[in-house]
């Protein structure tokens, strides 16, 4: 989208401007209502007698722009010079400014797209804090009632101490996603249950004798019932109504973005010939194969989760490329009281600060000429050139998927562990083709507040067939060892 500024009312020389872009002044506004007032006149004729009056419509029309932009004048919101520069806007605006303003209402948003900025807010979590969306989203998402509500608030920015529900829920996720033995139990028990739908995509043949199916629904439906096997109780005071409400409410951090993420990576590896016959053979090194006799010779394929975070760097590379294209969220923060970030933009108390994710995505200054394209090899180049370079990555704030700071995601050892297995089996196991012949990228369906990775706004038909030579084949997955952190641009 791009930005269009207000077109002035009157020419340059006749405005005297504030520092905010194309708003006139009120005397401006008055000088050019008076002066249609002299243009514009209608003539009335009585019995004999011409006269010349002013044109009631145009005296009307003056009277309430004046007035309109009188109260706008006296009354609206006053800034003060410091402040990030006030953008007036007809449509959703892509600034190359590093940090401006928008006027939404009684409230002002601060929109800050440069990395840099980003970070300051990110180390500033008190003043600029997150907290306050947690308690005005609360009653929607999770239905919470004046006693839910209570627990959420007491000592919500643990300014009292490690006490009171957010501070231990906060807590206890953290401690449940990093890797390690809960990390790799949720793992373990969300694969071994996608392996049940991914054997059962014989069902519902066509009249071809080959699978056909609405490519979301498919993963949707997967992921839903997958990545739900395991979920721990929330408590602190609050009933089982409350509880039931919460763990509902958690299913959007769970689903509303690993499962969009998982049907763009299909889309983009099996719409690339090339790209996915080099996956296949990156995956293929860390896949074992041994048959077991049993009442049956049995064939089983098993691919090592443990060893995809170092073994499969394509891979990786694309889940990466993945988010970064088709991320749209936004990271907001709520001024707790004045301040002056970074020694350069002053910030009024009770505004809004929101850090959208793909102007971030596209700076070519940071991510190459390219930044509109599918590259799955950029992450690998990137990091070589890193190497090079002698630093470790790239600025900390350039990529913003998972957000950053105070509120990065938790889960995102586990949506990449997950993600990786998931489209790895998936591009070993079958072939995989649009009913029609042609890949075609389908729009985004807007409107998803909650979801960082939109899903598609239209049906994906697909046909899927195993892949010769792996007929008769089972699959799994093995978990040697614990699950790795994986390193990735995040933070």
């Amino acid at each position: 989208t791009e930005h269009a500024l207000d077109p002035p009312l009157v020419p340059p020389p006749l405005a005297f401007r504030s520092r905010s872009y194309g708003r006139p002044t009120l005397g401006a506004v008055v000088a050019a209502g008076f002066r249609r007032h002299r243009t514009n006149t209608v003539v009335l004729s009585q019995n004999t007698m011409d006269q010349t009056v002013p044109g009631v419509t145009t005296v009307c029309l003056a009277f309430t722009v004046v007035l309109l932009f009188s109260v706008n004048y006296f009354l609206g919101p006053k800034y003060d010079p410091r402040e990030p520069p006030v953008i007036h806007q007809k449509i959703p605006a892509k600034h190359p400014l590093p940090a401006f303003t928008l006027q939404t209402l009684s409230k002002r948003t601060y929109v800050v797209n440069s990395p840099d900025l980003v970070s300051a807010v990110q180390k500033n979590a008190k003043i600029l804090s997150f907290n306050p969306f947690i308690s005005f989203v609360s009653p929607r998402i999770f239905d919470a009632d004046e006693r839910a509500m209570a627990a959420i608030n007491e000592n919500i920015d643990g300014e009292q101490g490690h006490w009171g529900l957010m501070p231990e829920l906060g807590r206890g996720i953290h401690n449940t996603l990093a890797p390690g033995a809960s990390l790799d139990w949720m793992t373990k028990t969300m694969l071994t249950k996608y392996v049940e739908f991914v054997d059962n995509l014989g069902e519902g043949k066509n009249d071809n004798g080959a699978p056909e199916l609405d490519l979301y629904k498919w993963v949707r439906k997967a992921f839903t019932v997958s990545s739900t096997e395991a979920d721990a109780a929330i408590k602190n005071g609050c009933t089982v109504q409350h509880a039931a409400r919460f763990q509902v409410g958690n299913l959007l951090g769970v689903l509303v973005n690993a499962t969009p993420t998982f049907f763009w990576m299909l889309v983009f590896v099996f719409s690339n010939t090339d790209l996915l016959a080099d996956l296949r053979e990156e995956i293929s090194s860390v896949v074992t194969t041994e048959t077991i006799s049993q009442l049956e010779i049995e064939t089983f394929n098993t691919i090592s989760v443990t060893k995809v975070k170092d073994g499969c760097p394509l891979l990786l590379s694309t889940y990466q490329e993945t988010m970064r294209l088709q991320t749209h969220n936004s990271s907001s923060r709520w001024v707790t009281r004045d301040f002056l970030l970074a020694d350069r933009y002053f910030l009024k108390a009770n505004s809004v600060i929101q850090m959208p994710g793909h102007p971030i995505h596209t700076l070519t200054s940071i991510w190459g000429p390219d930044v509109e394209s599918f590259n799955p090899r950029r992450f690998i180049k990137l990091e070589n050139q890193n190497r090079m370079l002698g630093r470790q990555k790239q600025h900390p704030a350039s990529f913003r998927s998972f957000g950053g700071g105070a509120t990065l995601c938790p889960g995102r050892h586990f949506a990449t562990a997950e993600l990786c297995a998931t489209v790895a089996m998936f591009a070993m196991r079958f072939d995989l083709q649009p009913v029609g012949g042609v890949w075609k990228l389908p729009k985004w369906k807007h409107g998803k507040v909650a979801s960082a990775i939109p899903p598609p706004a239209e049906d994906v038909k697909v046909r899927i067939t195993v892949r010769k030579g792996m007929e008769g084949m089972k699959w799994r997955y093995g978990f040697e060892g614990s699950v790795s952190k994986f390193e990735m641009f995040a933070g």
